[in-house]
Formats: structure tokens, sequence, C-alpha cells
């Protein structure tokens, strides 16, 4: 059992100890603070020797089984989060998270949007140069003759007709950034579009063109083709 003292009997306490071997077997132990002190001009003594405070905190006696002692309070507890604070810390986390997730969500649409706006500039340059180099064809009859001829792969010298290389291979194998992308064109004109692999989730808006290079919008929704109708992008 555990016996916590004051400094009135703490001499005596330790004095009556000093006769009495603490067998480490036994598992006697006491507790004091580590400091020395001399008090009314007399040094109290530990059993091993130590000159110590008086003010010590607890003595733990060997109960009646010899190989367990009692464990002081102080050393019983055990440090951690309690089930409110862990619910606390759950809560703050998802809240943050559902904050944090629709924002990153709209950020990803948006750089998407952008990438497939530029993208669709890109290949009515280069339908324009396509025309310019091959004015017997008229504008590229699909998307992947603008290319290299595929994803990675080189570009031939000279170009042909079915890969000019005006556009790099990754655009012209039809996706890119999360949107899929299509173009036609003959000795009249073409049209390009660009419209998202995931609505909502990768793209909302949808893009396209036509001969004019003027690049126009769907506010939502998937196209395949461009009327020259649709929305200009400002």
């Amino acid at each position: 059992m555990i016996h916590e003292h004051s400094d009135k009997c703490c001499q005596s306490r330790l004095q009556r100890a000093k006769g009495t071997p603490l067998k480490h077997s036994q598992r006697k132990r006491f507790l004091w603070e580590s400091q020395g002190l001399k008090r009314d001009g007399t040094s109290v003594t530990s059993p091993e020797g130590w000159t110590t405070k008086c003010n010590w905190v607890s003595v733990i006696v060997a109960t009646s089984d010899p190989g367990v002692a009692e464990v002081p309070k102080e050393m019983q507890r055990q440090k951690g989060f309690s089930l409110i604070e862990l619910l606390i810390v759950v809560a703050i986390i998802l809240i943050i998270a559902a904050i944090a997730i629709p924002n990153l969500l709209r950020a990803r649409i948006a750089a998407n949007e952008s990438s497939a706006v530029a993208s669709i500039r890109t290949i009515n340059t280069a339908m324009i140069s396509y025309d310019s180099s091959y004015p017997t064809v008229g504008f590229a009859a699909a998307l992947t003759n603008l290319g290299p001829g595929g994803v990675g792969t080189a570009c031939p010298n000279p170009p042909t007709s079915t890969a000019a290389c005006w556009i790099d291979g990754q655009l012209a194998s039809g996706r890119k950034s999360g949107y899929n992308f299509g173009a036609t064109g003959t000795s009249g004109g073409y049209y390009a579009y660009a419209t998202p692999v995931t609505a909502n989730s990768t793209g909302v808006r949808s893009f396209c063109s036509i001969a004019d290079a003027v690049v126009r919008y769907v506010s939502s929704g998937t196209i395949s083709t461009c009327a020259g109708t649709e929305i200009p992008l400002e």
C-alpha cells in the first residue's frame, strides 16, 4: 500500500528504514527527491547512502506478497488522448476537408478548361498552317494528321499530309488535361472541339472553333461538332 508522508514524520520513517535492508528482489523502494538538504543541522540519509531532502514524495512498502510492490498514483497515470479529444480532432479534419476538397476540385476544373482553350487555339493555328502547306488537300481531315503520327513518335522528315507535325502527339491523340479533342476539315473549312472526359469533374464547359478561329463554348454537356453559333469566349 502507498503511504503519503509529511515533513514531520519524514525523519522517523527514514531512521527506522536504516536498520532494514532493502532487498531488490522484494522490490521495496523508497522514493525521495534527489537534492540534499540539512534540517535543523542534521542531515537525513537514505538507506542507499544519499543525503536527501526531507520533503520526499512517498514510500512504497512491500505488500503481503514480497514479489509485488504497489505503484504510486503518480506512476499509475498514463498519458494519452481521451475519446472526446480524438473526436474533436476528427471533426476538425472533416471540416477542413469539406472546405478544401471543393476548392481543389474547382481549381482543377479551371486549370483543365484553360488548357482546353489553349489547345483549341493551337489547333486553329495548326489548321491554318496545314492548309497553307497542303493547299491541294485543304484543312486536315482528322486531328491526327496535324501531329507526328502518334504519342512519342518522332516527326517524319519531311512531314507529310498525314503527319504534319504542327501539334504535339498528346494533343493529336485526342485526349489531354481532362479533355477529349476532335477536329475535322475539308477544303472549304474545318471545326475543332474539346469536351470534358468526365462532366463536372475534369471540366464543366465544352469548347469549339471553326475556320474563323474564334473560340466558343457551351455551358454544360458534351459536343462533337461546332456549328459556329455557340457563345464566343471573351
